[in-house]
């Protein structure tokens, strides 16, 4: 579960047994006593100030999107080399810690028991005036670099209209921006797969 505050003090102890080399299972070798002490100190810091400032936020009545979008790692530990998100990501962790003491609901009272994301995503799509303006929404969202955007407008034209090729055609070009703006494996990872994923669809319509 990766539960961070568990993950922290599993890097406390390996620490404590005072080690010569480890290898971690992302990234290179680390050697001597003294950089991994620092190497695993620095990363239990900021996991456990990840897990301070989530739990502070909760316990003010917070929302996990609030809580996601407001807690960061502190600069001072953020810009060491090998603290880079390149594999996992500060507001995956955030979501980890909210999700261990406060479950599976993010304090919205909409999403408590929500609309299905066809209903949302047709609703949107009448309101904007067709799915074609979601989409049209989307790139123009995508092209300015607010890629956060971009993608749940063309993700309700999706829900809209999940057989549009027009709307899986901007889908592919969203979410391609998007993994090229990411640095962690996680995110590229997904993102990438939602262009492909569209991408096949294209190839298997018969009328592209």
């Amino acid at each position: 579960q990766r539960y961070p505050s568990e993950w922290a003090a599993a890097l406390r102890a390996m620490v404590a047994l005072d080690p010569d080399m480890i290898l971690p299972a992302h990234g290179l070798p680390v050697m001597g006593p003294e950089r991994i002490a620092t190497v695993l100190g620095d990363t239990a810091s900021a996991l456990e100030h990840l897990v301070e400032a989530t739990l502070a936020m909760m316990n003010d009545g917070a929302t996990l999107d609030q809580i996601v979008h407001d807690v960061t790692v502190p600069a001072d530990l953020a810009g060491k080399p090998y603290l880079m998100a390149l594999y996992d990501e500060p507001e995956f962790v955030v979501r980890n810690v909210y999700r261990q003491y406060g479950g599976w609901w993010d304090g919205n009272p909409a999403h408590l028991k929500p609309a299905a994301d066809r209903a949302l995503g047709g609703e949107l799509a009448s309101l904007a005036g067709g799915v074609e303006a979601l989409v049209a929404s989307a790139r123009a969202r995508s092209d300015d670099g607010d890629h956060r955007l971009a993608c749940h407008l063309i993700e309700f034209a999706l829900a809209a209209a999940p057989d549009d090729p027009e709307v899986h055609g901007a889908r592919v070009e969203v979410y391609n921006a998007r993994r090229d703006t990411e640095l962690s494996l996680m995110a590229r990872g997904v993102f990438n797969g939602a262009a492909k994923e569209s991408a096949k669809r294209l190839k298997a319509d018969p009328g592209d």
